[in-house]
């Protein structure tokens, strides 16, 4: 799923963070530039329908596509769907993929990607319940390391 030249565009974004992690202009302009590389080998743009293998779908999210799956983010907003990611990504999937080069380099990230970059359609409703309990951009505290659905089933959201 990630290629050898993924692994080595984000190894290179992470250490420009590092050295750039000054004013929360940079931040932000650095974390759309991380979600943009997490993004781009799952072909979710303009044309691409988004893979079955690489894009989980809540219940209630089901029910409203009835079946079929949204083309494009747009398409998805209009029928009151978010595309989300279970384990968050500038927060939390972010520190996981640095710690992960730091300790066993490309391989290791590649595996933390593999694992806990998740894409998923949840329904507008469903995203409201991960924000009010306080989850938009955390894991649970009780959160084990290992599922990355552990938002989901702490606010209920059934994944089919």
């Amino acid at each position: 799923m990630f290629t050898d030249k993924h692994i080595t565009m984000i190894r290179a974004h992470i250490e420009l963070v590092d050295e750039l992690h000054q004013t929360t202009t940079s931040r932000n302009q650095l974390a759309m530039i991380w979600r943009a590389l997490l993004e781009e080998p799952h072909m979710i743009r303009r044309t691409h329908q988004v893979h079955p293998d690489t894009c989980r779908v809540s219940r209630a999210a089901w029910e409203a596509m009835s079946g079929v799956r949204p083309r494009i983010h747009s398409k998805g907003k209009k029928l009151g769907l978010r595309y989300e990611h279970p384990v968050p990504l500038t927060s939390c999937l972010y520190p996981l993929v640095r710690d992960a080069l730091k300790r066993g380099g490309d391989v290791a990230a590649r595996e933390v990607l593999e694992k806990f970059h998740r894409p998923s359609w949840i329904t507008t409703e469903e995203d409201l319940r991960l924000n009010n309990c306080g989850l938009r951009s955390k894991m649970p505290s009780d959160w084990d390391g290992y599922n990355p659905f552990a938002r989901y089933e702490e606010v209920g959201i059934e994944l089919i």
